[in-house]
């Protein structure tokens, strides 16, 4: 094949002898491009990624989401004990996104440096998630002890670096070099269901350690810290692992050649990086703001529920935890399917399906609370609905963008998206926290405007988000 391809390059130059050298010199380049282009649509769309590294990336995801959610349960009652308030319960759990989002540029000149040739090494955020959770959790653990509400923020403000990682789980699961288009939505949709998981684990794991240390008067192992010396351990143990097993793709390798987008363009844009246009624009900010008004919607959802619970049907820190966990697990099998179907379904589809979902179970939910019939098991059904509309609306997101955009905005788009999340999970807790004072009303009221907003920019790039499935 490649002895063809000099063949024609030089029957096209002799052709055009009386052309400038210059000019010759676009036209081998642009038929070097063209052999390039057939070779990334060949080799790459089935690409599957490097088993070992895509587990530990999967289990980083699935502890890292525990670690977010495990205080939940038990956050309110813990910073009531130290004199605080509910909002402020609800700060600490959305807290370590905001340091997320403030340690994202320096991990991003860490993990993406220039020498890398275009490939990100993602061992290192890795590594630096396992140490920053392991301290944090320390650090939240000694604040009982230490009778310090500061500490308990700053343990929370540590365990954010930790939260970087987050990008790097939905970076890794659509990077192009990694895994072929073929592999990406379904590779996606698994990484969503471990944040699923480790959110269903998470606040079980949390409820259930209060409730065996509940007896316990112990200053640094009670009812408050047991759940976050076990994730203690549990960061040590993948760190060790993750140093011994994970390896980066060997970034001596070329990077493979980006695939052209406009025939018509001569050889200098295609070798450069061309700004995105305004429909590449459009496509990123719908995107980002259907990630923030999912996990919006989800944080605030399970950041109230304790303190709903309790007042409506006086339910436990124990209680609460497995009311979430349920939910979140029956949920898991459902986007098990989505991620089967997503050979055959349309990433814009899957996502419009789940904000539509959002929408209705939302407008019942405020229907139900309107009428003062928010019986538990109804609660506990609208809960499971939109949990998974939110859940399925978000997951083809990256991969969407990746299948769009010219490679060299994949960052950007996954950039934007993790700083949309960043600022729902920060929010979105606060804003579930102050359900009492914001009222039910204006809280179902509010999730409803965000969806409906979303189901309205995505009809408005309905007709450009149409890619292959897969």
């Amino acid at each position: 094949m490649e002895l063809r391809l000099e063949e024609e390059i030089l029957s096209q130059i002799g052709k055009d002898t009386d052309v400038p050298d210059k000019s010759a010199k676009y036209q081998v380049h642009e038929s070097i491009q063209e052999k390039d282009d057939t070779l990334d649509d060949t080799d790459s769309i089935d690409r599957k990624p490097p088993f070992m590294s895509a587990a530990l990336i999967l289990l980083n995801n699935l502890v890292l989401s525990i670690s977010f959610s495990i205080v939940i349960p038990t956050s309110n009652s813990y910073v009531k004990v130290l004199g605080g308030s509910e909002v402020l319960s609800g700060l600490i759990i959305g807290l370590p996104m905001i340091t997320a989002l403030f340690s994202l540029y320096p991990m991003l000149l860490v993990s993406n440096p220039k020498s890398a040739n275009g490939f990100t090494f993602y061992k290192r955020p890795y590594v630096c998630s396992c140490v920053t959770a392991l301290v944090g959790h320390i650090l939240y653990s000694l604040a009982f002890k230490a009778k310090s509400i500061a500490l308990i923020l700053v343990s929370r403000i540590i365990l954010g670096v930790a939260c970087v990682m987050y990008l790097y789980h939905k970076k890794f699961m659509s990077d192009r070099i990694l895994v072929g288009a073929k592999y990406r939505t379904f590779m996606s949709t698994l990484n969503t269901i471990m944040l699923t998981a480790g959110i269903a684990i998470g606040p079980f794991l949390g409820g259930l350690m209060a409730k065996t240390s509940s007896n316990s008067h112990n200053a640094v192992w009670n009812q408050y810290t047991s759940g976050n010396w076990l994730l203690a351990i549990f960061w040590f143990v993948l760190f060790v692992i993750s140093s011994l097993f994970y390896n980066d793709v060997d970034s001596t390798i070329p990077p493979i050649p980006a695939r052209n987008q406009n025939d018509d363009s001569n050889s200098e844009a295609r070798t450069t990086h061309p700004r995105p246009d305004f429909i590449s624009l459009l496509r990123i900010f719908v995107a980002g703001y259907i990630a923030f008004s999912c996990f919006f919607t989800m944080e605030a959802y399970q950041a109230s529920i304790p303190i709903y619970t309790a007042y409506l049907y006086k339910y436990s820190p124990f209680q609460s935890g497995n009311f979430l966990a349920l939910a979140c697990l029956i949920d898991i099998p459902f986007l098990l399917l989505f991620s089967f179907l997503s050979r055959w379904i349309e990433d814009r589809t899957i996502t419009l399906i789940g904000i539509l979902i959002s929408v209705m179970t939302v407008a019942v939910h405020l229907i139900v609370n309107r009428l003062q019939k928010e019986y538990l098991q109804l609660y506990f059904t609208l809960f499971c609905f939109v949990f998974f509309g939110t859940s399925i609306a978000f997951s083809p997101l990256v991969s969407l963008l990746t299948k769009q955009l010219h490679p060299a905005h994949h960052l950007l788009a996954s950039v934007v998206i993790q700083i949309s999340i960043a600022i729902a999970d920060t929010t979105g807790p606060v804003f579930g926290g102050a359900i009492r004072t914001v009222t039910s009303l204006g809280f179902l009221i509010t999730l409803l405007a965000l969806h409906v907003l979303a189901t309205i920019f995505m009809l408005c790039i309905w007709k450009t988000a149409k890619v292959k499935t897969g």
